[in-house]
């Protein structure tokens, strides 16, 4: 007899996969799924805390290009006041004017929540007073 031959008349078993062989498969497909699932959560957290700490900066500038509009085309640096606001939900923000001068210091501070709590972002800039 021939390998060939020989190889031919072994028995074959077409049955299917059993019990046990679906199981492990399939604990072997969810250890793969679990860690990517995990991974989009965080991602998705990282992706909301980035577009707050965006939209936070984007009012804080908008606030600071006011101030100093108003303090170049007002009547003048003293109606300048320093203030606060609360933009949006989840976002506070609090503004202060230096005293004197002809080019007053403005700080602009930003308190926004987030999913890991409260973050602060503190912008500041020179108004130049006409």
């Amino acid at each position: 007899m021939t390998p060939a031959e020989a190889f031919q008349s072994t028995p074959r078993n077409d049955r299917g996969l059993t019990t046990l062989e679906v199981l492990v498969a399939l604990i072997v497909l969810a250890a793969g799924i679990l860690p990517v699932a995990a991974a989009s959560h965080a991602a998705q957290r990282g992706t909301e805390e980035a577009w707050r700490r965006t939209t936070a900066a984007l009012l804080g500038g908008r606030r600071l290009d006011s101030l100093r509009l108003a303090g170049w085309f007002g009547p003048s640096c003293d109606m300048l006041s320093s203030g606060a606001a609360v933009p949006r939900p989840g976002l506070r923000e609090r503004w202060s004017i230096g005293d004197s001068g002809a080019a007053r210091q403005v700080a602009e501070s930003l308190v926004l929540r987030t999913p890991g709590g409260e973050a602060t972002l503190v912008l500041r800039t020179v108004v130049a007073c006409r």
